[in-house]
This record gives C-alpha cells, structure tokens and sequence, in this order.
C-alpha cells in the first residue's frame, strides 16, 4: 500500500470525518476504507454521507473494535 493511502487521525469521529473528507477529495476517490477504530469509520459515514456518497454502493467501509455504535 503506497505510503500517502496512510492517514494518522485522532482516534475520533472528528479525525474519521477529517481523514474521509481528505481521502474523498482526492482525484481518484478510494472504493474501500479500512478503519483502526469503528469511531472513526462512524465520523467517515458522515463524510461520505456528505459527499453523496452511498455506503456500501459507492463505498466500502470496514471499522475495527466493535462498539456497540458500529452495529
């Protein structure tokens, strides 16, 4: 995986929201997103939401520790 698909976020709803909305604006936007933490991948949800995007149509989303949220 090259380097610069690597974001370092606080692990937040806010720095998911951040790292999405950075990933997003990309020219070649990603197909899937893994998540180290399932609030960050909720605060992602938003962004995509927020860019038109449908999840999981148009984007795959995988977080990781199973909060009770994520369900």
């Amino acid at each position: 995986m090259p380097e610069e698909d690597v974001l370092h976020v606080e692990f937040t709803s806010a720095g998911g929201h951040a790292a999405f909305g950075s990933l997003l604006a990309r020219p070649r936007r990603p197909t899937a997103v893994f998540v180290t933490s399932d609030l960050m991948a909720i605060g992602g949800l938003c962004a995509a939401s927020s860019a038109g995007l449908r999840v999981p149509d148009q984007l795959s989303v995988v977080g990781f520790d199973d909060i009770g949220a994520a369900s």
